[in-house]
């Protein structure tokens, strides 16, 4: 099921913070508003991210990995999941944590998000 949520162009800018490799895979912290749409993709329980960052995809002009700590309604263990989220709104679920809690779809026009996407371990190494 494709599921596109709107997002304001100015939702999707985002504040650097650097890291000291590749820059552009620097850390940039996504807002809040990002964050929350993700989270309206639960697929069961509501899910509370406890922390964000992201990267910008180094293979995908426009189009931002955001990895999210997050807890499960009824659970107080914490999961990790990764997003592809473009700047038109788009949201793909990018790994097991993401597929798992959400019901974003994870392939577009015959690509299959997978842990091996590039920028992915970044945008996880970026979480705090």
């Amino acid at each position: 099921m494709n599921r596109m949520l709107p997002l304001a162009p100015a939702a999707l800018a985002l504040a650097g913070c650097s890291r000291d490799d590749d820059p552009m895979l620097a850390c940039i912290t996504p807002p809040v508003g990002v964050t929350e749409s993700i989270a309206e993709g639960a697929s069961g329980a509501t899910i509370t991210a406890t922390d964000v960052a992201a990267v910008e995809s180094p293979e995908m002009t426009g189009i931002d990995l955001v990895a999210v700590r997050f807890t499960v309604e009824g659970s107080d263990n914490q999961h990790e999941g990764v997003w592809v989220v473009s700047e038109s709104g788009l949201i793909f679920a990018v790994d097991g944590g993401a597929q798992a809690f959400t019901h974003y779809p994870y392939e577009v026009d015959g690509h299959t998000f997978s842990v091996r996407e590039p920028g992915r371990s970044e945008a996880l190494a970026c979480l705090p």
